[in-house]
């Protein structure tokens, strides 16, 4: 896709209502997404290099999405903050 029609196409996308910044995995920098009843997926490498660029159609892109390993982990993390929030609120 030349940068002509590279821009085209974002201007027709639009900015979108909701945008978000996920940082995962080694060789992935950071993954941006901008909704606007289609979400456009940006992947970058560690040196900010532009690596791949999705229209997603879903209801969450994909790079958000928790593994159930992570919920879980994140849940147990919760349970024991407020456990010791509410411990220390007893002193």
């Amino acid at each position: 896709m030349s940068p002509q029609d590279r821009a085209e196409l974002q201007r027709a996308l639009g900015e979108g209502e909701v945008q978000s910044d996920a940082k995962r995995g080694r060789n992935l920098e950071n993954s941006r997404g901008r909704a606007c009843g289609r979400l456009v997926v940006e992947h970058r490498d560690r040196q900010g290099e532009l690596i791949a660029e999705l229209i997603e159609v879903t209801l969450v892109p994909e790079i958000l999405a928790s593994a159930s390993d992570e919920i879980a982990a994140g849940a147990r993390a919760l349970r024991e903050q407020i456990t010791l929030t509410a411990a220390a609120r007893r002193r």
